[in-house]
């Protein structure tokens, strides 16, 4: 991390224990919470469905791995966005990964459901053989595809998916790469701050 960016969190975590502060001077532990979330760009009531988005355990679980086993899918500290850890998943160098690969967790959707994501990717692959996406699956088939890029920028940009008319039931939501098994191509990303919430 940066120094600069070092300095700027420590003063920010420092503005908001005071702002949090009662009457009295005890911290209160609500207004940290809410200020904090303002900071991420989260309504204070809002609540992640869903559990690890931030991988900040440093493991996968309750995460799984989906797809075929060429490739991986780990916690890395390499490159991150607004947590200590991300995940990884694809390959850095050929082959390539043969069909979908990636993470998912099952979560109900709630009403008025938003899902948001920071990732970080790269392939020497074209558009219509490879890609990163994100897909809501049901018993192993894909419902919807809410996200589908081949995504080469190499520097971390937000994702979004409007999944409001899924809200009340229940799905797994599958982070991932994709690529057709060539063995002199390769596709990755880093995923960031996976988070699903009402509104």
């Amino acid at each position: 991390m940066r120094r600069d960016i070092t300095i700027g969190c420590a003063i920010a975590a420092s503005t908001l224990f005071i702002a949090a502060c009662s009457s009295s001077g005890i911290p209160s532990t609500n207004g940290v919470a809410a200020l904090f979330a303002q900071s991420r760009g989260v309504s204070p009531a809002a609540t992640n469905v869903l559990k690890n988005g931030c991988f900040s355990s440093g493991k996968l679980a309750p995460w799984k791995e989906v797809g075929t086993k060429r490739g991986k899918a780990v916690i890395s500290t390499r490159e991150v966005w607004d947590c200590i850890h991300s995940a990884f998943m694809g390959t850095t160098e050929p082959p390539a990964v043969d069909g979908l690969f990636g993470i998912e967790q099952s979560a109900k959707i709630p009403a008025k459901a938003k899902l948001t994501w920071w990732y970080y990717g790269d392939s020497d692959d074209e558009a219509k053989y490879a890609s990163q996406q994100v897909d809501l699956m049901s018993d192993g088939k894909v419902v919807d595809t809410c996200f589908k890029e081949l995504v080469k920028t190499k520097k971390w940009t937000q994702g979004t998916c409007d999944l409001s008319k899924y809200a009340g039931d229940t799905y797994d939501i599958v982070l991932g790469v994709d690529d057709n098994g060539y063995d002199k191509t390769y596709v990755y990303w880093y995923i960031d701050d996976v988070i699903l919430t009402s509104g």
